[in-house]
């Protein structure tokens, strides 16, 4: 009886850490992107001191991503990779949606708390507009209906928590891993 004891209350402490694990490992939206995925993103992206105004649109004056081609680096892809790379620079960034608009676009908090919205798909080769800032008067690209910390909690279960009857997003929405020049990147 004492081993028993011994063993039920170790074991019911592993469940439960196990539990809590899975569930924040499946509501961070982590368990839908690939391994390593923001260890990947600090060795790729520069290293900044600063994280403000200036230092976004240098940075974001010097990429350039593969050409806007819909259903394959569309603005799901291109946004979720510009989030991406600016976490990896230590940005804290955001994906803003809009069913009505079908479209996606990244938010980027600042370390003053400012946040800035940026258009994706202006720094693609085909719609290159650096830095794609989006002027702050247009209020709704700053209060998105939807707004994802990375983009698995886009296509895990929590989207349908968050925002009932919004659709989920599908990988292929997402994976701009499996794009040239990025495919080598992240596996």
């Amino acid at each position: 009886m004492g081993i028993l004891r011994a063993v039920k209350y170790p074991f019911l402490a592993s469940l439960t850490l196990f539990i809590l694990y899975t569930l924040y490992y499946n509501i961070s939206g982590e368990a839908f992107l690939p391994e390593g995925y923001y260890d990947a993103a600090r060795n790729y992206a520069p290293k900044v001191e600063r994280h403000d105004r200036e230092t976004l649109e240098k940075l974001l004056m010097n990429i350039t991503l593969p050409p806007y081609k819909r259903d394959y680096f569309d603005c799901s892809e291109s946004s979720s990779f510009l989030e991406w790379y600016l976490e990896g620079a230590g940005f804290h960034t955001y994906i803003g949606a809009s069913l009505s608009l079908q479209h996606a676009w990244v938010i980027v908090e600042l370390d003053n708390h400012e946040q800035v919205a940026v258009e994706a798909t202006m720094l693609t080769e085909n719609n290159y507009n650096p830095p794609g800032i989006i002027d702050a008067k247009n209020s709704y690209y700053y209060n998105p209906p939807k707004l994802y910390e990375n983009p698995g909690q886009a296509i895990s279960f929590i989207n349908d928590i968050m925002y009932p009857g919004y659709p989920k997003w599908t990988v292929d929405e997402i994976d701009w891993w499996n794009v040239e020049p990025f495919s080598k990147i992240v596996k």
